[in-house]
């Protein structure tokens, strides 16, 4: 007997495959929902350290994220491979621009396997100028943040603690997005 092959097998088996992904889909956006602002950020309570990670620059260069400290940043995880990321892209790198002449960094980590021979032709590809493009191929970041769910953007404090999350796409562009940086800027220390 020949094996199904037909136009009919192949529909059943991707609404079966559909069927069966849906409950995680739907189970994360029920934990999760997002309306695409910066309003669906949530905030960390307490605060808490991220430190001694360790990634690199497209030339190799490691970094870490208390290169940072002293300004707020917003870390952001994307991948090639995610089409959300990739449409966020240019949106960080203007506000990356709108925020040069403050003490604020938009870290935008690629999390693909080839790291920046992989991500380097997205920057280009996309015309990226005010970001910096940083890669960790190992996915060390995951050993203190989740990466488990892209994009995902986490607000770090001058002091190096992230203090909101959202693992989402988010719209940069919109002016709630530079409203909630400015305030992260004007924020006391902690112990100020």
């Amino acid at each position: 007997m020949r094996a199904m092959s037909s136009p009919r097998h192949l529909a059943l088996t991707l609404g079966l495959l559909l069927f069966c992904a849906l409950p995680a889909v739907a189970y994360h956006e029920a934990d999760e929902p997002s309306d695409g602002t910066v309003a669906s950020f949530k905030p960390v309570e307490p605060p808490y350290p991220v430190t001694g990670v360790q990634f690199s620059d497209a030339s190799g260069r490691p970094v870490r994220i208390d290169d940072f400290v002293g300004r707020v940043v917003l870390l952001n995880l994307w991948a090639t491979w995610c089409p959300p990321c990739v449409r966020e892209l240019p949106a960080l790198d203007r506000l990356a621009g709108r925020f040069a002449d403050e003490p604020f960094a938009v870290v935008t980590l690629a999390l693909d396997q080839g790291g920046a021979l992989q991500a380097a032709p997205f920057f280009e590809r996309l015309g990226i100028a005010n970001l910096v493009l940083y890669v960790d191929p190992a996915r060390a970041i995951g050993e203190v943040l989740p990466d488990d769910v892209l994009p995902a953007s986490f607000f770090i404090d001058r002091e190096g603690r992230v203090v909101s999350y959202l693992r989402s796409y988010v719209d940069w562009d919109d002016a709630s997005a530079d409203r909630l940086i400015r305030d992260l800027l004007i924020s006391p220390p902690s112990g100020g």
